[in-house]
Protein backbone atom coordinates (compact mmCIF):
# COMPACT_ATOMS: atom_id res chain seq x y z
CA UNK A 1 0.00 0.00 0.00
CA UNK A 2 1.42 3.45 -0.82
CA UNK A 3 1.64 6.15 1.98
CA UNK A 4 1.43 9.72 1.80
CA UNK A 5 5.38 9.77 2.95
CA UNK A 6 6.42 7.78 0.21
CA UNK A 7 4.51 9.55 -2.64
CA UNK A 8 6.73 12.89 -1.46
CA UNK A 9 8.38 14.31 -3.93
CA UNK A 10 11.32 17.14 -4.00
CA UNK A 11 12.67 19.03 -6.97
CA UNK A 12 16.30 20.92 -6.99
CA UNK A 13 16.38 23.42 -10.34
CA UNK A 14 20.53 23.54 -11.28
CA UNK A 15 19.89 27.09 -13.14
CA UNK A 16 22.18 28.46 -15.93
CA UNK A 17 22.02 31.36 -18.50
CA UNK A 18 20.73 29.33 -21.16
CA UNK A 19 19.72 26.05 -19.58
CA UNK A 20 18.30 24.72 -16.44
CA UNK A 21 18.94 21.07 -15.25
CA UNK A 22 15.97 19.38 -13.38
CA UNK A 23 16.17 16.52 -10.85
CA UNK A 24 13.29 15.02 -9.11
CA UNK A 25 13.63 12.52 -6.01
CA UNK A 26 11.48 10.48 -3.83
CA UNK A 27 11.25 10.62 0.04
CA UNK A 28 13.82 7.97 0.16
CA UNK A 29 15.86 10.03 -1.84
CA UNK A 30 15.87 7.98 -5.47
CA UNK A 31 15.58 10.14 -8.39
CA UNK A 32 12.83 9.69 -10.16
CA UNK A 33 13.58 12.46 -12.94
CA UNK A 34 16.57 14.27 -14.43
CA UNK A 35 16.99 16.16 -17.61
CA UNK A 36 18.75 19.16 -19.43
CA UNK A 37 16.21 21.93 -20.55
CA UNK A 38 15.96 24.67 -22.05
CA UNK A 39 15.66 28.07 -20.19
CA UNK A 40 12.04 28.50 -21.37
CA UNK A 41 9.04 28.70 -18.82
CA UNK A 42 6.56 26.05 -20.53
CA UNK A 43 9.38 23.59 -21.26
CA UNK A 44 10.29 23.51 -17.34
CA UNK A 45 6.44 23.80 -16.49
CA UNK A 46 5.69 20.84 -18.47
CA UNK A 47 8.57 18.99 -17.21
CA UNK A 48 7.21 19.59 -13.58
CA UNK A 49 3.75 19.11 -14.36
CA UNK A 50 3.92 15.59 -13.93
CA UNK A 51 5.02 15.43 -10.31
CA UNK A 52 2.84 18.45 -9.27
CA UNK A 53 0.84 16.85 -6.86
CA UNK A 54 3.25 15.12 -5.12
CA UNK A 55 5.30 17.99 -5.34
CA UNK A 56 6.00 19.24 -1.66
CA UNK A 57 9.04 21.67 -2.44
CA UNK A 58 11.10 22.70 -5.47
CA UNK A 59 14.83 24.55 -5.07
CA UNK A 60 15.98 26.97 -7.25
CA UNK A 61 19.40 28.09 -7.29
CA UNK A 62 19.55 31.94 -6.72
CA UNK A 63 21.61 33.00 -9.26
CA UNK A 64 21.97 36.25 -11.11
CA UNK A 65 18.66 35.38 -13.51
CA UNK A 66 16.61 34.08 -10.97
CA UNK A 67 13.50 36.79 -11.02
CA UNK A 68 11.59 34.78 -14.43
CA UNK A 69 11.84 31.07 -13.04
CA UNK A 70 10.64 31.81 -9.56
CA UNK A 71 8.15 34.12 -10.64
CA UNK A 72 7.35 31.53 -13.56
CA UNK A 73 6.76 28.50 -11.08
CA UNK A 74 5.02 30.75 -8.09
CA UNK A 75 3.01 31.54 -10.73
CA UNK A 76 1.60 27.74 -11.32
CA UNK A 77 1.74 27.47 -7.79
CA UNK A 78 4.48 25.42 -6.94
CA UNK A 79 6.63 25.41 -3.52
CA UNK A 80 9.31 27.07 -4.30
CA UNK A 81 12.31 28.01 -2.15
CA UNK A 82 15.09 29.79 -3.50
CA UNK A 83 18.20 28.25 -2.62
CA UNK A 84 21.20 30.30 -1.10
CA UNK A 85 24.34 29.09 -2.76
CA UNK A 86 26.92 30.95 -0.49
CA UNK A 87 26.08 29.10 2.46
CA UNK A 88 25.52 25.19 0.34
CA UNK A 89 28.39 23.03 0.77
CA UNK A 90 28.24 19.57 -0.98
CA UNK A 91 29.68 16.58 0.57
CA UNK A 92 33.37 16.45 0.09
CA UNK A 93 33.83 12.90 -0.77
CA UNK A 94 31.91 13.44 -4.07
CA UNK A 95 33.46 11.42 -6.86
CA UNK A 96 31.97 13.18 -9.82
CA UNK A 97 31.05 16.64 -9.75
CA UNK A 98 28.73 18.43 -12.13
CA UNK A 99 24.92 19.91 -12.80
CA UNK A 100 23.31 16.12 -12.50
CA UNK A 101 24.86 16.45 -8.80
CA UNK A 102 23.94 19.79 -7.99
CA UNK A 103 20.72 19.43 -8.54
CA UNK A 104 20.11 16.24 -7.14
CA UNK A 105 22.34 17.68 -4.15
CA UNK A 106 19.81 21.03 -3.34
CA UNK A 107 16.39 18.24 -3.53
CA UNK A 108 18.56 16.20 -1.27
CA UNK A 109 18.81 18.99 0.91
CA UNK A 110 15.08 20.25 0.54
CA UNK A 111 14.40 16.59 1.03
CA UNK A 112 16.23 16.91 4.34
CA UNK A 113 14.78 20.02 5.16
CA UNK A 114 18.17 21.91 5.53
CA UNK A 115 18.35 23.79 2.81
CA UNK A 116 19.61 26.72 3.40
CA UNK A 117 17.41 29.97 1.80
CA UNK A 118 17.16 33.03 0.47
CA UNK A 119 14.57 35.88 0.91
CA UNK A 120 12.32 35.94 -2.56
CA UNK A 121 12.10 39.77 -2.79
CA UNK A 122 8.45 41.00 -4.15
CA UNK A 123 8.23 41.44 -7.55
CA UNK A 124 6.84 45.27 -7.30
CA UNK A 125 10.15 46.73 -4.96
CA UNK A 126 12.84 44.73 -6.94
CA UNK A 127 13.34 47.33 -9.17
CA UNK A 128 13.76 49.75 -6.67
CA UNK A 129 16.04 47.99 -4.98
CA UNK A 130 17.94 46.92 -8.45
CA UNK A 131 18.62 50.29 -9.13
CA UNK A 132 19.59 51.35 -5.65
CA UNK A 133 22.11 48.97 -6.45
CA UNK A 134 22.89 50.21 -9.72
CA UNK A 135 23.74 53.47 -8.12
CA UNK A 136 25.44 52.02 -5.32
CA UNK A 137 28.45 50.55 -7.79
CA UNK A 138 28.13 53.75 -10.20
CA UNK A 139 29.10 55.52 -6.36
CA UNK A 140 32.12 53.23 -6.20
CA UNK A 141 33.24 53.24 -9.70
CA UNK A 142 33.78 56.80 -9.50
CA UNK A 143 35.51 57.11 -6.02
CA UNK A 144 37.88 54.68 -7.23
CA UNK A 145 38.37 56.62 -10.50
CA UNK A 146 38.99 59.65 -8.16
CA UNK A 147 41.12 57.98 -5.78
CA UNK A 148 43.14 56.59 -8.59
CA UNK A 149 43.60 60.19 -10.89
CA UNK A 150 44.58 62.00 -7.19
CA UNK A 151 47.37 59.41 -6.61
CA UNK A 152 48.32 59.67 -10.57
CA UNK A 153 48.59 63.33 -9.75
CA UNK A 154 50.23 63.01 -6.86
CA UNK A 155 53.20 61.07 -8.55
CA UNK A 156 53.65 63.53 -11.36
CA UNK A 157 53.72 66.45 -8.99
CA UNK A 158 54.91 65.38 -5.01
CA UNK A 159 51.38 67.29 -4.12
CA UNK A 160 47.83 65.95 -2.90
CA UNK A 161 45.26 66.96 -4.26
CA UNK A 162 41.64 67.19 -1.76
CA UNK A 163 38.57 66.14 -3.16
CA UNK A 164 36.61 69.25 -2.91
CA UNK A 165 39.11 70.66 -5.80
CA UNK A 166 38.48 67.67 -8.51
CA UNK A 167 34.88 68.70 -7.73
CA UNK A 168 34.92 72.10 -8.22
CA UNK A 169 36.87 72.03 -11.62
CA UNK A 170 39.79 73.58 -9.55
CA UNK A 171 42.20 70.03 -9.24
CA UNK A 172 44.50 71.23 -12.21
CA UNK A 173 45.89 74.15 -9.66
CA UNK A 174 47.41 70.54 -7.75
CA UNK A 175 49.02 69.16 -11.00
CA UNK A 176 50.76 72.16 -13.35
CA UNK A 177 53.83 70.28 -13.68
CA UNK A 178 51.40 67.15 -15.19
CA UNK A 179 52.25 66.84 -18.58
CA UNK A 180 49.63 66.90 -21.09
CA UNK A 181 48.41 68.90 -24.46
CA UNK A 182 46.69 71.84 -24.06
CA UNK A 183 43.19 71.27 -24.45
CA UNK A 184 41.28 72.70 -27.35
CA UNK A 185 39.99 75.64 -25.33
CA UNK A 186 42.87 76.34 -24.50
CA UNK A 187 44.59 76.13 -28.58
CA UNK A 188 41.63 78.11 -29.66
CA UNK A 189 42.24 81.48 -26.72
CA UNK A 190 46.03 81.23 -27.90
CA UNK A 191 45.21 81.23 -31.78
CA UNK A 192 43.35 84.38 -31.41
CA UNK A 193 45.85 85.91 -29.00
CA UNK A 194 48.29 85.32 -31.49
CA UNK A 195 46.10 85.94 -34.82
CA UNK A 196 45.32 89.40 -32.66
CA UNK A 197 49.10 90.60 -32.53
CA UNK A 198 49.49 89.62 -36.01
CA UNK A 199 51.26 86.04 -35.31
CA UNK A 200 51.61 83.65 -38.23
CA UNK A 201 50.57 80.04 -37.61
CA UNK A 202 53.86 78.73 -37.46
CA UNK A 203 54.63 81.46 -34.71
CA UNK A 204 51.56 80.15 -32.85
CA UNK A 205 52.18 76.33 -33.20
CA UNK A 206 55.98 77.33 -32.36
CA UNK A 207 54.81 79.45 -29.42
CA UNK A 208 51.74 78.21 -28.57
CA UNK A 209 52.00 74.22 -28.53
CA UNK A 210 53.90 72.40 -25.94
CA UNK A 211 56.81 70.31 -27.46
CA UNK A 212 55.87 71.47 -30.18
CA UNK A 213 59.77 73.56 -30.45
CA UNK A 214 62.76 73.02 -28.15
CA UNK A 215 63.37 76.93 -27.56
CA UNK A 216 59.37 77.39 -27.00
CA UNK A 217 58.70 75.01 -24.84
CA UNK A 218 56.58 75.89 -21.92
CA UNK A 219 55.83 79.16 -23.63
CA UNK A 220 52.54 80.46 -24.11
CA UNK A 221 49.95 83.12 -24.87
Amino acid sequence: MTTEASTKLYAGLDLHANNTYCAVINQSGQPVFQQRLANELPTICQALQPFQPQLHGVAVESTYNWYWLVDGLQAERLPVQLANPAKIQQYSGLKRTGDPSDALWLAELLRLGILPTGYIYPKEQRGVRDMARRRMSLVQAATGTLLSLQSMVTRYTGRRCAGAGWRTGRWWNCGRRFPTRPTRRRRRRCWSCCTSNGASNGRWRRTCWPGSSSTARGRGC
